[in-house]
C-alpha cells in the first residue's frame, strides 16, 4: 500500500527495483531505504546555516511589492523558529526596514507609521501601509 502513495521523483526511484522483493513481508523496510537513499535527511547542523542564510541575504528582490516582501520575511522568519533559532520582534522589524533599502526620509516615515516602534507587526503594517509599490520599486 505505501508504494501506491508514490509519485513523481519517489516514483521513478524505484524503477529499476524487482517488485517481488517489496511484496513479501517486511518489504516496507525496502521502500523505505530506497527513500532514504533518494531523499536523505539534511544534518541539522546543514538546514540551521540554510536558514540563517535565508535570514541574512533577505533583502527586497526588484520590482516586489512591500506585501510580498514582508510576507516573504515572516516565512523566512518562521523558518528560523521552527531550527529553534528565534529572533526578538524587535530584531526582525529591524532586519525588514534595514533590508527595504529606503532612504533615510522614507524609513523616517515608516517609523512614524509605526510610532517610533521596531516589532516586527508595527514595521510590516506600517511599510505596507506608507510605501506604495511604484515608490518602493523606485529605490531598490
Amino acid at each position: 500500500m505505501l508504494y501506491t502513495l508514490l509519485d513523481g521523483s519517489a516514483l521513478r526511484a524505484f524503477d529499476k527495483v524487482n517488485m517481488d522483493d517489496l511484496e513479501q513481508a517486511g518489504g516496507e523496510q525496502g521502500i523505505y531505504s530506497i527513500l532514504d537513499g533518494r531523499f536523505p535527511e539534511d544534518e541539522a547542523h546543514d538546514k540551521v546555516g540554510e536558514v540563517l542564510d535565508r535570514v541574512f541575504d533577505l533583502k527586497v528582490q526588484k520590482g516586489e511589492n512591500t506585501a510580498s516582501f514582508t510576507g516573504r520575511a515572516r516565512e523566512i522568519f518562521t523558518q528560523s523558529e521552527a531550527e529553534g533559532i528565534p529572533f526578538p520582534s524587535i530584531a526582525k522589524g529591524y532586519m525588514l526596514l534595514r533590508e527595504a533599502k529606503l532612504p533615510s526620509e522614507r524609513k523616517a516615515v515608516v517609523l512614524a507609521a509605526s510610532r517610533r516602534s521596531y516589532d516586527e507587526v508595527d514595521v510590516a503594517a506600517a511599510l505596507r501601509t506608507t510605501i506604495s509599490v511604484p515608490s518602493l520599486r523606485g529605490f531598490i
